[in-house]
């Protein structure tokens, strides 16, 4: 009888330290489970801290090429100085202007991490397009504004093209697409202003081939906001030495802002 008591007495105390040693160690693994868990159900959410806001007003000013990008599996150095672009303006008019850019140093750590495997998002696939960062926030932004929103996408491309010296090419096919006659009077007033505003050396709306509308299966990011958000939008790509004067000279960005707000002004809220 006291043998079998003694027995039993040594299971319970066997039980109660084997508990002691892998009750912590088994939680701890649950826990980590369900970290793994929520990160894997939250990736989209994640995406999205990637990305940083500046001001709240209803010109949605985006920059998808501020870091080194993946496109149809090549890596594409960044548009130099459209996030500072697209931040500047904000700080210009931050009642005004929305910049959605990227976060530089948490999305180039997160892309060094998961190998630069973060979609472009001016080339989205269609079924890809909603899970985009840039689509949430943009989507997020459209509300609280006394005027309604409209998407400007900053690019940087090269000062020359075919031997073509081009500092402002304008993106309105999307817009075009779904709006035509009020796209080709904010283009018209667009160019003119910059025109009239920007110094001479600069040549504005020069390459008539480029429309910033890209096809059903891969699409631009002013087409995302033109056809599937359903705001007006386009795309614009500004020349290196244009887009290191913005940054350096507020003369420069002035011309751009002041451009725009008249356009705006004169063709969609009149």
């Amino acid at each position: 009888m006291t043998a079998s008591l003694s027995r039993k007495k040594s299971g319970i105390e066997r039980s109660e330290n084997e508990l002691q040693f892998f009750g912590p160690r088994l939680g701890g693994l649950l826990l980590s489970f369900f970290l793994l868990l929520l990160i894997f159900h939250s990736s989209e959410k994640d995406q999205r801290l990637l990305l940083k806001t500046h001001g709240s007003g209803h010109v949605i000013v985006t920059a998808p090429h501020g870091i080194s990008h993946q496109r149809n599996g090549l890596l594409k150095p960044a548009d130099a100085d459209t996030t500072a672009i697209a931040t500047k303006l904000s700080q210009k008019a931050p009642n005004e202007v929305t910049a959605i850019v990227w976060e530089q140093k948490t999305a180039k750590k997160s892309a060094l991490r998961n190998g630069w495997q973060i979609d472009d998002p001016n080339y989205m696939p269609l079924e890809k397009v909603k899970s985009s960062p840039f689509y949430k926030l943009v989507s997020a932004n459209l509300i609280g504004h006394e005027k309604d929103p409209f998407l400007v996408d900053l690019h940087g491309m090269k000062d020359l093209h075919d031997g073509i010296s081009c500092d402002v090419s304008l993106g309105f096919g999307a817009w075009l697409s779904v709006d035509a006659p009020t796209a080709n009077l904010f283009r018209n007033c667009f160019v003119n202003e910059l025109i009239a505003h920007l110094p001479s050396k600069y040549k504005i709306d020069c390459l008539d081939r480029f429309s910033g509308n890209k096809n059903r299966e891969k699409i631009t990011l002013s087409r995302t906001a033109a056809v599937i958000i359903r705001i007006p939008a386009f795309q614009v790509e500004l020349s290196r030495r244009l887009r290191a004067e913005m940054v350096s000279s507020d003369e420069a960005l002035d011309a751009f802002y002041d451009a725009l707000n008249t356009c705006a002004d004169s063709v969609l809220y009149s």
